[in-house]
């Protein structure tokens, strides 16, 4: 499934409260987040970070943060229901009984695209990316963005029955935050 749209729409909302309450449900045994894939093009990165994976990686969670708190985010990867798995080591993985997430997906290459595809292990796996192409960090994900290779999917007469597309248009934030949408427009 691809959620698209501009910021503020409420994409990863929607994705990750899905995925909530199908673990909660008993329905996936975890969730596998991937998070963003690049820092803000033109702003500065903030340099190796101590601490194991979740501790580097739990600033690149921020809309699984922002729903549950970092303490239940710490809890349910000690409790094996929520993995992060980075795009960077992904190869080799295969994921069964699980929703993948892919957050800010507008950050992924097609080869970025397809690998994550192919780690879908089993008929009762999932994987959901958000993302909108306007928002793409890098030259790298404006030339060969994923999300472009992705909406191809529909178009197959196979795969167009196991893929979806929503696109949300309502920014959902407050009225400050539409500002920059007018910006944009304007």
């Amino acid at each position: 499934l691809l959620a698209a749209g501009t910021f503020g729409v409420g994409k990863s909302f929607l994705l990750i409260n899905y995925a909530l309450q199908q673990l909660e449900q008993g329905k996936i045994n975890k969730i596998v987040y991937v998070p963003n894939n690049a820092f803000n093009e033109n702003s500065r990165e903030i340099g190796a970070l101590p601490g194991d994976l979740l501790e580097k990686e739990l600033i690149h969670m921020g809309p699984l943060v922002d729903i549950v708190g970092s303490m239940y985010v710490e809890q349910m990867v000690g409790r094996g229901e929520v993995e992060v798995v980075p795009v960077s080591v992904m190869r080799g993985r295969s994921f069964n009984n699980s929703i993948i997430i892919v957050n800010e997906a507008q950050n992924l290459t097609e080869d970025h695209i397809k690998l994550l595809i192919a780690r879908c292990g089993g008929d009762n796996t999932r994987i959901f990316f958000d993302g909108d192409i306007k928002q793409a960090d890098s030259h790298i994900f404006r030339n060969k963005n994923g999300l472009k290779l992705l909406s191809k999917l529909k178009d197959s007469p196979v795969f167009g029955k196991i893929f979806g597309t929503v696109r949300l248009k309502n920014i959902e934030r407050s009225l400050t935050a539409q500002a920059a949408a007018y910006l944009d427009e304007n």
